[in-house]
C-alpha cells in the first residue's frame, strides 16, 4: 500500500473497510527469531510499511476467551466479565459485566450495526470460542466456524472478501497456538508462524484483488504470549502478557524507519476503538480502550515514560 501523509481528522473515517486478522498465541521472542531471519516476509512487509508494537499488553487472565473478548469489547475483564475459556453469557459468572449478567456486552459488531445497520459484517474463525463472544448473532451477517482448520478459515475469508467486500471482517487463525501447546518453543512452532505468514500474504493479495487496497485498514493482533517454555499461557509472566499488534494500510503513514515501533503504550482493549475510529464511528461509554492515533500519524502528546527519561537526562 502506498505511503501517505497523515490523514486529516487524525485518521477518523479514513477507512471504508477494516480487516482484523487475529492470530492466536504469538510468542514475541519466537516471532522475532523468524522475522529477523527473513522467514516471515509478509509480516516484514507489514511492519516496514505500517506501525507495530511488540509490547502490547493482554489482560489477565491470559487465556484466549478473556483476551478475544477484550479485543472485541474494548474493555478488560473487570468490565466485561469474561474471565475464563469456559465463560458463556447464559452460564454462571463470577463477576457479571457492568451491563448485567444476561445482556450481551457491546462488541465491535453490535456497535457498528447500531450506527450503520446496513453495513456488511463478517466473522470467520478457527476457534469455536469466538462464537460465544459475538452476540447478538444478528450483528454478524456472515458467520463461519472452521474448528481447528486455518486453511479452510483463510480460504473462506478470501472468497467472502472478494464477493461481499464487508465493511468489517474479523478473521481468527489458531494453528500457531496449537503448535505452542503441542510442542512448545522450537521448530514446529516456528513452522506454524511461517505457514501463517504465507496465509497473510494470500490475504494481502485478496484485498488488492478485491479493489480494497487503498481503502482498507488491516489490523493484526494476537491474544496473548506464552510462558518461558512456549507451551502454555494463563499466568502473569511478562512473556504471557506481552504480544504483538500491527496496523497497515494507505491511511497508516510508515514509521521513520522499519525498526521504529509505536511509542504509544498499546493494550488489546485499544483494538476495537481503533477500528471504529478508522471507520468514523463512535465508541460506547462502556468501552475503556482508546484509538491508537499514532497509527494514523498523530504524534502522541505525552508519553509518561519518555517524559521521565527526559527529566532524568536534564
Amino acid at each position: 500500500m502506498s505511503a501517505a501523509a497523515p490523514p486529516v481528522n487524525g485518521g477518523f473515517g479514513s477507512a471504508a473497510h477494516v480487516v482484523v486478522l487475529g492470530i492466536d498465541g504469538i510468542a514475541v521472542p519466537e516471532f522475532l527469531v523468524e522475522l529477523q531471519g527473513g522467514r516471515l516476509p509478509n509480516f516484514a512487509r507489514i511492519r516496514a510499511n505500517g506501525r507495530y508494537s511488540d509490547h502490547t499488553r493482554a489482560v489477565a487472565p491470559t487465556w484466549s476467551k478473556p483476551n478475544w473478548a477484550s479485543i472485541l469489547y474494548g474493555a478488560d475483564t473487570s468490565i466485561h466479565g469474561v474471565d475464563s475459556n469456559d465463560w458463556r453469557l447464559d452460564g454462571p459468572q463470577a463477576v457479571p459485566s457492568i451491563v448485567g449478567s444476561a445482556v450481551p456486552f457491546p462488541n465491535l459488531f453490535s456497535v457498528l450495526k447500531a450506527q450503520e445497520p446496513d453495513s456488511a459484517t463478517a466473522s470467520i474463525y478457527a476457534w469455536p470460542g469466538i462464537s460465544t463472544l459475538t452476540l447478538p448473532r444478528e450483528c454478524v451477517d456472515f458467520d463461519r466456524e472452521f474448528a481447528d482448520q486455518d486453511r479452510k478459515t483463510i480460504d473462506c475469508a478470501k472468497a467472502h472478501l472478494l464477493s461481499a467486500k464487508p465493511r468489517l471482517t474479523f478473521i481468527h487463525l489458531d494453528d500457531v497456538d496449537h503448535a505452542g501447546h503441542d510442542h512448545g518453543s522450537g521448530s514446529e512452532y516456528r513452522a506454524a508462524l511461517r505457514t501463517t505468514d504465507q496465509m497473510l500474504g494470500e490475504l494481502l493479495e485478496t484485498i488488492e484483488a478485491a479493489g480494497m487496497k487503498e481503502t482498507t485498514l488491516l489490523l493484526i493482533v494476537s491474544d496473548h504470549g506464552r510462558d518461558s517454555q512456549g507451551k502454555d499461557h494463563g499466568g502473569w509472566s511478562l512473556s504471557e502478557i506481552e504480544t504483538t499488534w500491527m496496523a497497515y494500510g494507505a491511511m497508516v503513514p510508515p514509521a521513520p524507519t522499519p525498526e521504529t515501533p509505536l511509542s504509544t503504550p498499546v493494550s488489546l482493549v485499544d483494538t476495537s476503538p481503533t477500528v471504529l475510529h478508522a471507520l468514523g464511528l463512535d465508541q460506547p461509554l462502556e468501552w475503556r480502550g482508546r484509538p491508537v492515533l499514532e497509527v494514523f500519524g498523530v504524534k502522541p502528546k505525552w508519553v509518561w515514560a519518555e517524559s521521565a527519561v527526559r527529566k532524568q537526562a536534564a
